[in-house]
């Protein structure tokens, strides 16, 4: 049984890859080469909401994840969320999504309602929980921010 850890983010930098260094800081995900996935939930994984991944393995290894993240410019907001929501069996999906603006909390929460109903439907399957988390980030006048959510699956590894 896999053990999924969800966890957001945000922080500032001088250039956008710094940016999503800091935020990826602010999560424990920063030690890690993430690989990212697709939004579909094994069926025996535990889905958990974490405040940090640093426990998950050593530097440089492997950890897979579902990713959201934005990033602004100065002066600007975003922000990135991730839904999810599984079936009676406890097979489910994920569903990622941004927005940038002085909206973009509410532009996020609706498209990720609209995201897991199509999902659901494409695969003819009926939710039975669910939930979201949503991260904010409000850009500095001199730096770039960003915001992230992660859906971790399991432990890091080093197997390449």
């Amino acid at each position: 049984m896999v053990m999924i850890r969800i966890v957001a983010g945000a922080g500032t930098g001088p250039t956008p890859v710094a940016a999503f260094d800091t935020a990826l800081t602010d999560v424990g995900a920063e030690r890690f080469n993430l690989v990212r996935l697709s939004s579909v939930i094994p069926t025996a994984a535990t889905l958990t909401e974490a405040e940090d991944l640093s426990d998950l393995g050593a530097i440089g290894d492997r950890l897979h994840v579902v990713q959201a993240s934005v990033t602004v410019e100065a002066g600007m907001h975003g922000c990135a969320g991730l839904r999810w929501t599984r079936t009676v069996e406890g097979s489910g999906l994920f569903y990622e999504e941004v927005s940038t603006g002085a909206d973009a909390e509410s532009v996020v929460s609706s498209r990720l309602d609209d995201g897991i109903e199509h999902g659901l439907a494409l695969r003819s399957w009926s939710p039975a929980t669910g939930g979201s988390k949503l991260s904010t980030v409000t850009a500095e006048d001199d730096a770039y921010g960003c915001a992230v959510v992660l859906a971790a699956y399991g432990q890091a590894n080093d197997r390449w």
